[in-house]
């Protein structure tokens, strides 16, 4: 993927300064994004742009210039497939975290319910690294993927679902907090209600990720009018998305490529927004910059090892430094 040089100079966007690091953190991401498009292309499957990328390739035709991510979204059925697929066709140095990492010890540990593609920090040298995504030194750098799931037509269904997803996703952001007696007596009633029986042990938080994940593909479009994510139907209150809002792909620009995106964005930046025109500033649910620690450390690390200037320069000049590297730090 090709960025000019002048792409990653100090900028202002939407009088907000966006920092020449943040500009490569962007390309870092989008060079992930360009991996999981070339292999959504080999499959025929359809990503769209979605939250704060969907808002940034609308209304900025490209980032937003205080978000420091990438989320793009897949029907179910597609994003089963890719999910399938990932493991054979992901290049050397990137893998997958998340409810479906590649490692199942950080299948254990996830707190997330979607997918990440991200950098594997344990392949690449740092100077490597830095070649390879355009001067951005952390390693890890991910993007990430959402399903799109059918939500019921019956009400009744509906509701029952929903119930579903608000007990397990109480359950799992407590579930380290409470006593053992009221743990248990949570999962108690999440069985009888989902006509399940669930482990006790360290697969447990898994396992409720997996039931979670497994009522909100039940349903097919056949028996819906409607598609959303489940945190959002368990949580959010706002309208759902209309399933024929996906029917139909366009290209956006975003920054130096095009990104493809629902043609009905305006109706889903509308749900997801209200007036979406209006820039409200850091409303990203994570700390930014998303590399902050990482860029902390780094500076420490170049200090023991004598070197002063700026990360900046570090970058620009990683071939004349002898700058002693660990692939596992």
């Amino acid at each position: 993927m090709n960025f000019p040089e002048n792409f990653f100079q100090d900028e202002y966007r939407s009088d907000f300064l966006v920092p020449e690091m943040m500009k490569r953190a962007w390309a870092a991401e989008c060079e992930v994004l360009e991996v999981v498009v070339n292999i959504c292309d080999k499959y025929h499957l359809q990503y769209f742009a979605d939250c704060g990328t969907l808002l940034g390739a609308v209304r900025h035709k490209g980032f937003v210039p205080w978000d420091d991510d990438i989320d793009i979204a897949l029907k179910r059925k597609d994003y089963n497939t890719l999910l399938s697929v990932l493991p054979k066709e992901l290049p050397e140095g990137f893998l997958v975290d998340g409810l479906h990492a590649s490692d199942p010890a950080q299948r254990l540990r996830t707190n997330i319910g979607h997918t990440s593609i991200k950098t594997d920090k344990h392949y690449w040298s740092i100077r490597d690294y830095i070649k390879r995504f355009h001067g951005f030194p952390f390693r890890g750098t991910s993007i990430d993927i959402f399903p799109l799931d059918y939500i019921p037509r019956d009400p009744d269904t509906a509701l029952i679902q929903k119930f579903l997803f608000q007990s397990i996703l109480s359950l799992l952001h407590d579930f380290d907090t409470l006593t053992e007696d009221i743990r248990e007596a949570k999962l108690a009633e999440i069985e009888a209600n989902a006509g399940v029986t669930l482990p006790r042990d360290e697969t447990t938080k898994l396992s409720l990720h997996n039931l979670m994940e497994a009522l909100a593909s039940m349903f097919d479009e056949s028996e819906c009018d409607e598609v959303d994510y489940y945190f959002r139907v368990a949580f959010d209150g706002k309208q759902h998305l209309k399933k024929e809002w996906f029917d139909e792909v366009v290209y956006l620009p975003f920054e130096t490529f095009k990104i493809a995106a629902p043609r009905n964005y305006h109706e889903i930046l509308t749900a997801y927004y209200g007036d979406y025109q209006i820039p409200v500033k850091f409303t990203q649910a994570h700390g930014y910059p998303f590399y902050a620690k990482g860029e902390q450390e780094l500076k420490e690390t170049l200090a023991r090892q004598g070197f002063h200037g700026s990360i900046n320069d570090f970058i620009r000049n990683i071939d004349s430094f002898h700058i002693l590297d660990s692939r596992h730090s």
